[in-house]
């Protein structure tokens, strides 16, 4: 008898830069190629119930198992702590990342801060042998001057343990750098895939 094919997850990551009218300034579209380890680790966990070495965007390492929920976390208005988030590090991926480079945090009209629209979980879409999961998120740059993006990233608020919160990275991506003019909004759009 032969085995089944094990599933292959992947994703597509797609941003949009639009103007305070909405107009379209930039789009791209990239294939998603960084689950980091501790994504990996993350679903080990899950799929076993053993505790697996995770890393907190702290640096923090220790032994723990995510709750179920772990990828329903999205990032409330206002926090830029965990969600989908943005930063400004050109650095290469490498599958220890446990946060972003240098993350665009959180703070209105503070110098170098976006405000954070809260993440949503768009939908999900189920086709022959595809399960697809969209994940996405608006910031808005209100500084009076112009920001670049060249990463973004996946932080999960999760369930460590079954005790402890914490935030995890779960993806990095570096991307070209996108330019973000002042009153203007960039979105990232996450689709996560797995095919049989």
């Amino acid at each position: 008898m032969k085995d089944a094919p094990l599933p292959i997850l992947g994703g597509r990551l797609s941003i949009e830069v639009r103007d305070a009218k909405g107009s379209l300034l930039s789009q791209s579209s990239q294939p998603m190629r960084s689950y980091v380890a501790n994504f990996n680790r993350a679903v080990i966990s899950q799929l076993t119930g053993v505790a697996q070495s995770l890393t907190r965007t702290t640096g923090v390492t220790g032994l723990g198992a995510v709750s179920a929920n772990w990828l329903n976390n999205l990032g409330p208005s206002g926090s830029g702590a965990y969600g989908l988030v943005i930063g400004t590090s050109p650095r290469a991926v490498v599958g220890t990342d446990f946060k972003l480079g240098t993350p665009y945090l959180a703070g209105g009209t503070t110098a170098n801060r976006f405000t954070y629209a809260p993440g949503t979980f768009i939908s999900e879409t189920k086709s022959v042998g595809t399960l697809t999961y969209r994940y996405q998120r608006t910031m808005t740059n209100n500084t009076g001057a112009a920001l670049t993006v060249n990463e973004v990233g996946f932080i999960p608020h999760c369930t460590i343990g079954g005790t402890v919160t914490a935030l995890m990275l779960a993806i990095r991506d570096v991307i070209l750098p996108t330019v973000v003019p002042n009153l203007s909004t960039i979105t990232v759009t996450y689709d996560l895939f797995a095919v049989k």
